[in-house]
């Protein structure tokens, strides 16, 4: 579902005069835009319809300003993404007064940026964890190390996603507020990595690290569906993003075969580019038309969701990749540019669950026997 409004018309106005200008630079250097991170948060208030909005309309209004965001700085787009909901939303959404009281203002300005640790070294399923906390009488001490932390050079304070161990002996799970000041918080080098190189990704160390009772989410052990919840609105946003990448890719291509070359024609008039682009634009309407069925299902499953994130990645990193081969051989910037968003797509697949874990999901209940 496309929005219209003010707040969107102004935001697209920022991303086509500006974020067009800028986003290989910071690329390029790797440096987190703070610059760009505080207009978004201070002038175009990118986080508000999260917690003024209630129900799948605050979906449509964030992801749609994701979306806008990704077609020219797919960087930027998951890095609001990660800020979005691991700290605006679960906050809102499962977070006590007094942790609403001390960390939402802060991170709904973006003057407090927020992580999620929650995979571990080859597992991803909440059962191998292996991130514990522990329960004392007065809180909780949390120990553990999860390897690849989006946004976690900058951030302030991390979700962390832990297996806890209660006084009685019972175990549960549960997601812990932990700020980056506390003893035994370390955030180790950024790691190398070949697309949406302005986010930073790097390992946070948890040694022995103690919490208070107000530092356990909403002050419930209810780690299982806080979790799910995260999970599924990182592949929504994650495909929005996809989308926002093949639609940026898409109309970088469709100017430049547009553009009347030394021959006096336009690219766009040759039959076979006609044929091209239409098959292109194609996929990028199907990859929009199934995101935007979630809208119109009542109830939807992980599954679903990751089938969607999983389609809509394909879709970008195709539709890249088929303007790149076009472009390549004639404008060398560009093609620069288009390997850039290649690069984004393609990382983006593997981000959460990878291609091939959904794709093992997909076909599960088919390898049961009858």
């Amino acid at each position: 579902m496309r929005i219209h409004s003010e707040q969107y018309y102004q935001l697209e106005q920022y991303v086509k005069s500006t974020l067009r200008q800028v986003a290989q630079q910071y690329d390029e250097n790797g440096q987190f835009p703070f610059a760009l991170w505080q207009h978004l948060c201070h002038e175009h208030h990118i986080f508000d319809s999260i917690v003024e909005l209630t129900g799948a309309t605050f979906d449509t209004v964030f992801l749609e300003m994701i979306r806008l965001i990704a077609t020219e700085y797919p960087a930027l787009a998951a890095i609001a993404l990660t800020q979005g909901y691991y700290g605006v939303a679960s906050i809102h959404y499962f977070g006590s007064s007094q942790q609403k009281e001390k960390y939402l203002s802060r991170l709904i300005s973006g003057d407090l940026i927020s992580a999620l640790g929650y995979s571990e070294y080859g597992k991803k399923d909440i059962y191998r964890m292996e991130t514990v906390a522990t329960q004392t009488k007065n809180g909780w001490i949390i120990s553990g190390e999860k390897p690849r932390v989006s946004n976690a050079k900058e951030a302030g304070v991390f979700l962390v996603l832990a297996k806890a161990k209660l006084l009685n002996g019972q175990e549960d799970f549960g997601l812990f507020i932990v700020d980056r000041e506390l003893d035994g918080v370390t955030v180790g080098k950024s790691f190398d990595k070949d697309g949406l190189q302005s986010m930073s990704v790097a390992s946070v160390l948890l040694d022995n690290v103690v919490l208070s009772t107000d530092d356990l989410l909403g002050g419930v052990l209810n780690g299982k569906i806080q979790w799910e919840f995260l999970i599924n609105h990182m592949h929504l946003g994650l495909s929005s993003i996809s989308i926002g990448i093949a639609v940026g890719a898409f109309k970088k291509g469709l100017r430049f075969v547009s553009v009347k070359r030394g021959f006096g024609k336009r690219l766009i008039d040759v039959d076979y580019h006609k044929y091209l682009f239409a098959n292109m634009y194609n996929k990028v309407c199907s990859a929009e038309t199934y995101f935007d069925s979630l809208n119109c299902t009542e109830s939807f499953g992980h599954l679903l969701i990751s089938c969607i994130k999983l389609y809509t990645t394909e879709v970008a990193i195709e539709v890249s990749e088929e303007v790149q081969r076009l472009i390549g051989p004639i404008d060398k910037e560009e093609a620069i540019r288009m390997i850039r968003l290649i690069n984004d797509a393609q990382l983006i697949e593997h981000y959460g669950e990878t291609g091939n874990s959904i794709r093992k999901n997909i076909v599960q209940s088919w390898l049961k026997e009858e």
